[in-house]
């Protein structure tokens, strides 16, 4: 998603303009924001930020009974692994995407059962792969949040 064709630089912590501007690239190009993929130190600008949590906010309990956002203006909030990203970094970014229109994910193949046994062990396994590729498609319905 690094390829996003837009990007908000925010301050030393995520704030609901920077969230409401990445919206706004991907509206200008006529384009629906659908998802909001965060990492962690994100995640916790997010859980930092009052107006999601007070009921006179219009806020909801989600966040303080499940410890996360489940929708943020539209958006379903997605928290993803920076441990499975290519660099830490990665946990100050946000990402703004149409789900529909950002990224196509190919199966080359489907998740496989293999059973098999290991008499010497006296024991009984299973091996299980699936072979995907996920591959960024148009990234003009990609809006990048970085802070520091």
């Amino acid at each position: 998603m690094d390829n996003a064709n837009s990007t908000v630089n925010g301050g030393g912590a995520i704030t609901i303009a920077n969230i409401t501007r990445a919206m706004q690239y991907l509206e200008d190009e006529d384009y629906k924001p659908t998802t909001l993929f965060v990492g962690n130190e994100i995640m916790n600008d997010l859980r930092n930020i009052d107006t999601f949590v007070e009921a006179n906010k219009i806020g909801n309990r989600e966040m303080l009974a499940k410890g996360y956002l489940g929708i943020v203006y539209g958006l379903n909030v997605i928290n993803f692994s920076t441990n499975a990203a290519p660099s830490t970094t990665y946990s100050k970014y946000a990402y703004v995407t149409d789900r529909d229109n950002a990224y196509v994910i190919a199966e080359k193949r489907p998740v496989t059962i293999e059973n098999f046994e290991m008499p010497v062990y006296d024991m009984s396994a299973a091996t299980i792969t699936q072979r995907i590729k996920i591959k960024e498609l148009r990234a003009k319905a990609i809006a990048k949040i970085e802070t520091s």
